[in-house]
């Protein structure tokens, strides 16, 4: 006859592994079931209470984690005697970590937690520096705009010779080079801008840089803002009054502009062995020439022809001036030597009507 399992049996059986159950789980609960007790305080440096702060408590890897009140207290009962770690966190704090040795016949005193500030940690990001100033990130990326959109603009202007002097494959005619020089220059002009608004970003930071003044001064000189270019120079000559290169731009750029006298005077700010362009001493004698200051028209054309001796335009100008001052036989010699350095210039038919009019 078969063996069969009777209710009773049955119901033994199932108490019996429910019992299994329950054993194995223990182990998960040990910390549970004892008379012991922890409690505490978390506050911060101040002893103000800290609210909502993450208090984990373990034993042997398990137990609790509970969160302070209002009041910065926090407790749990029940527990397990024995070596209890305590962790206690809170955003804007160190994390506190401590070990506790719980007792189920002897009360463990109430914790007092203070946590400390957390430390922020220093920038690892480089330091950033011109002239010696520290900079931000910003301005160091507004630079490095500005000087990339200068050379760019450096080699538009090498593309607007080139569409006249080397033009492209099937780009000969000068309908073709007029609008390739066009599309050049307005490529060149709006990096210009570009490097003007880099700079002029910079300069907030950088206020007597030089080197940015002076790209400020030739961005806008390139681009045909005199007054702008101008004004930079000066900026730059005011804080350093033995800048050359400066005060040649001032006078280049008033000279240009038709104000004599302040390029005049910014001339005599630059030492005699260093004037080797001759061109503001030309357009200083065009402006005496034009004044009817015949003298000194010529004593500035001198000093252009010394500079460069093969520069005809001077000889034209010099004996310009000095018709205006009657000396005929000077006028003479300087258009000679005009038609002698450049016999089909500009002014070549000029100067044979005035050769042939001088008695």
């Amino acid at each position: 006859m078969r063996k069969t399992w009777s209710g009773a049996i049955l119901r033994l059986a199932v108490l019996a592994l429910a019992g299994v159950a329950l054993a194995a789980s223990l182990p998960a609960q040990a910390w549970r079931g004892g008379g012991g007790r922890l409690d505490g305080v978390v506050v911060d440096a101040s002893g103000n209470p800290i609210v909502d702060a993450a208090v984990q408590l373990r034993l042997n890897g398990q137990g609790p984690d509970l969160k302070s009140d209002k009041k910065g207290k926090w407790a749990v009962l029940g527990i397990t005697g024995g070596s209890w770690s305590v962790d206690v966190s809170a955003p804007g704090f160190q994390t506190f970590k401590t070990t506790v040795q719980v007792s189920e016949v002897l009360r463990v005193p109430t914790m007092k937690i203070s946590l400390q500030p957390e430390v922020k940690q220093e920038s690892t990001s480089p330091t950033i520096s011109v002239g010696g100033k520290k900079i931000t990130p910003e301005t160091a990326a507004a630079i490095e705009k500005g000087n990339a959109a200068m050379k760019t603009a450096a080699e538009l202007g090498k593309t607007y010779d080139a569409c006249r002097e080397a033009p492209a494959a099937g780009k000969e005619s000068p309908e073709a080079q007029e609008a390739c020089a066009k599309a050049a220059e307005s490529s060149r002009s709006a990096k210009l801008k570009e490097a003007q608004q880099a700079f002029g970003q910079a300069l907030t930071e950088l206020p007597d840089n030089p080197s940015i003044l002076t790209n400020l001064e030739l961005a806008y000189y390139l681009d045909s803002n005199l007054d702008e270019a101008v004004k930079y120079a000066r900026q730059i000559v005011a804080k350093e009054s033995t800048d050359v290169a400066s005060w040649m731009m001032i006078a280049k750029l008033e000279l240009e502009r038709g104000n004599f006298d302040a390029g005049k005077e910014a001339l005599s700010h630059i030492p005699e062995e260093k004037l080797t362009d001759p061109m503001p001493f030309l357009n200083m004698g065009i402006l005496f020439y034009n004044k009817k200051r015949p003298a000194e028209a010529e004593d500035a054309f001198t000093k252009a022809i010394t500079r460069r001796p093969e520069l005809a335009e001077a000889y034209y100008y010099r004996g310009l001036a000095r018709l205006q001052a009657k000396n005929s036989a000077g006028a003479k010699a300087d258009f000679q030597k005009y038609m002698q350095l450049d016999p089909n210039g500009k002014d070549a038919g000029t100067v044979k009507d005035l050769l042939k009019s001088i008695k």
